[in-house]
């Protein structure tokens, strides 16, 4: 029987070297691999590595795992961020003949910021040292792996000339990955781009490695902070066409109508609505330094991902960043940023060029409540512990400057597809975070509070202006909150039910707690009176004061608050009590089931009133939704 061919399997797994400049790095991953990551002309010319490098490095079991090089100089931190972001297993490598250098230090100081990756050190160079000092290395580099946590890391010696070493290395390589616990990928796509080219006859490619999700081949996809929208002509991971890719996994993606020269490195692409950009952000930071102050108003490079901006720093909470502490702060950036809550980040300083800090994103939202607001800060700290225990959604809701979003808006926010989007929405719902008012919006409970003060001053004035009616409308108050969409009485019992909500529901209509009306107007019984005599001929403003004396002003504010009230209807110049105008509807459906459509001298005979009156009922009918008018008459709606 013919042998099977096996696809290669690649895990998202990424192996990614750091340390020193020279201490061998390049020459190691072209041992691993058989790539010369060192692409371009001017790293060929001054030996070092200057761009990030990719390469597949080969397993057993046909198992290909990515690599990514990157370069050890201080003068290309911004590239070794970039390519630390991604790092799964981290591959330090040490001089034997130098041991841990400044550069070591800041490239760990680096990935921990940025992530806590397995450890595997690669003790390099040691065919230029004897024993004794080797054994002297190794103890530094072992007290140097306590010190940052990795304590137990294994230290292995490797020659890149007598290959020592090398087959020891690719076997802890391999016992790692397969101790790394792949979990199904739920989220939507995203990819920081690394590098845009352009290719003769394909048209625009991007590489780099997706954070986050899966992509297709023909998949939509947008192009932030352009906004722009394209879809996915081909795909190649590690160099092979391929159908798709997802986290983890070195890729190139191929876009249709899409030109080079509008992209760059440090911009995004992403499933459609799963990104926006900004340029601010909530910021949990670490000052890892132990000397420099992180200082509010002074600017700081800011890197994340593929991107670097300079950022404008104010602390929240304390209002200082001191050296080995922790803080939150607000970030303003000098460029448009694409982040997610849960992001890491690494700031540094000019002036001494060193990296100084680092953190997560807690929220991309632009906030603009005041400091020293208590609940502000309340949420900000319930936002940074659901971040610490890895609940980025509710990070995100509590984190926010919004306190209600559509359903599609809550999908984005989730960064989850399809129903694991739907499940975690439900989720919130049921633990009350979220509260579902119909019409596909909900609330966010916990920010509410940006919504209540602004409430409470626009009733005050309404009541103050309207004294002799019971409140506001429940369609007035769903547009005053800017939630046309929602069901209009949810949301009125979701505002007074609220713990400690100065609000109530009066006579059907919403109001303070501490507002009565004004006692009963007399003049508005002798109009209701006036009115409903009428009947469904109705009257106008002129005869009712005729008829009850009223002056011109009153009048116009007791009608208001009877319409208000839903007692009566203004039709064109005239008004209508309820009762009628629900009798001329039962009567205009009893003409339409024997004979539709119906014109409006059938309308007007049938109610026995004038023309200009039947032609004012009939209109609104067609407000409202009632009717549909054609050329020979209206037909019921629906």
């Amino acid at each position: 029987m013919s042998p099977v061919a096996r696809e290669t399997e690649m895990p998202p797994v990424i192996l990614g070297t750091a340390g020193h400049v020279d201490h061998g790095k390049t020459s190691l991953v072209k041992l691993l691999t058989g790539c010369d990551t060192d692409r371009l002309k001017e790293e060929k010319e001054r030996g070092m590595s200057i761009n990030l490098g990719f390469a597949p490095c080969l397993l057993g079991a046909r198992r290909v795992v990515g690599v990514v090089d990157v370069p050890g100089h201080i003068d290309f931190i911004r590239n070794m961020v970039a390519g630390a972001a991604s790092i799964d297993i981290l591959l330090l490598v040490i001089a034997a003949d130098d041991g841990v250098m400044p550069q070591t230090v800041e490239h760990m100081h680096i990935i921990k910021l940025l992530k806590a990756p397995s450890v595997i050190v690669a003790l390099t160079k040691i065919d230029l040292v004897d024993e004794t000092m080797l054994s002297i290395v190794k103890d530094e580099i072992s007290a140097f792996l306590s010190e940052n946590g990795y304590s137990g890391s294994p230290v292995l010696p490797i020659s890149n000339v007598t290959f020592e070493g090398i087959s020891e290395l690719r076997a802890e390589i391999e016992r790692i990955v397969d101790s790394i616990a792949i979990a199904t990928e739920k989220r939507l796509f995203r990819m920081n781009i690394e590098r845009v080219f352009q290719l003769k006859g394909f048209g625009t490619v991007v590489s780099g490695i997706p954070c986050a999700g899966m992509l297709n081949v023909g998949d939509e996809v947008e192009i932030l902070p352009l906004m722009k929208h394209s879809s996915v002509r081909g795909i190649q991971n590690y160099k092979r066409e391929s159908q798709r890719t997802s986290a983890g996994i070195c890729s190139a993606v191929n876009l249709r109508h899409s030109d080079a020269s509008e992209l760059s490195r440090g911009m995004t692409i992403a499933s459609p609505g799963a990104c926006r950009s900004s340029r601010t952000a909530i910021l949990r930071l670490e000052n890892i330094s132990r000397e420099i102050e992180i200082k509010p108003g002074r600017s700081y490079r800011f890197l994340s991902g593929t991107s670097e901006t300079l950022a404008r720093l104010r602390m929240i909470d304390p209002d200082r960043s001191l050296p080995a502490s922790t803080v939150l702060c607000r970030a303003k950036f000098e460029d448009e940023l694409v982040l997610w809550a849960g992001d890491r980040f690494v700031l540094r300083s000019d002036s001494p060029s060193v990296t100084i800090g680092g953190g997560m994103v807690i929220s991309a939202s632009d906030i603009v409540e005041k400091r020293n607001s208590d609940k502000f800060r309340c949420n900000l700290a319930a936002a940074n512990e659901s971040l610490s225990r890895g609940d980025i959604f509710a990070c995100e809701l509590l984190g926010a400057a919004k306190f209600a979003y559509s359903a599609e808006e809550l999908a984005s926010l989730t960064h989850l597809s399809g129903t694991h989007a739907d499940e975690a929405i439900s989720a919130k719902i049921l633990d009350g975070t979220l509260s579902d008012l119909g019409g596909k919006v909900c609330i966010v409970i916990p920010q509410i509070h940006r919504l209540l003060g602004r409430l409470e001053k626009f009733m005050k004035k309404y009541h103050s202006d309207n004294s002799d009616s019971h409140g506001l409308d429940f369609e007035s108050l769903a547009k005053f909150c800017g939630l046309e969409s929602a069901d209009p009485k949810k949301l009125a019992a979701k505002l007074t039910d609220l713990p400690a909500s100065p609000f109530k529901i009066s006579g059907g209509r919403f109001a303070l707690k501490t507002f009565t009306p004004r006692s009963e107007n007399p003049l508005k019984g002798k109009v209701i009176s006036a009115i409903k005599k009428a009947g469904a001929n109705c009257i106008a403003n002129a005869n009712i004061m005729a008829e009850t004396g009223a002056d011109e002003k009153a009048l116009k504010a007791v009608i208001k608050i009877l319409a208000e009230e839903k007692a009566i209807l203004v039709i064109g110049k005239h008004n209508m009590n309820m009762e009628a105008f629900v009798e001329c509807m039962d009567v205009f459906r009893k003409l339409a089931a024997a004979k539709s459509p119906v014109a409006v001298p059938e309308f007007k005979n049938a109610m026995e009133i004038g023309r200009n009156i039947a032609v004012e009922i009939l209109e609104k009918f067609d407000a409202l939704g009632f009717t549909v008018r054609r050329p020979d008459g209206r037909i019921l709606k629906g």
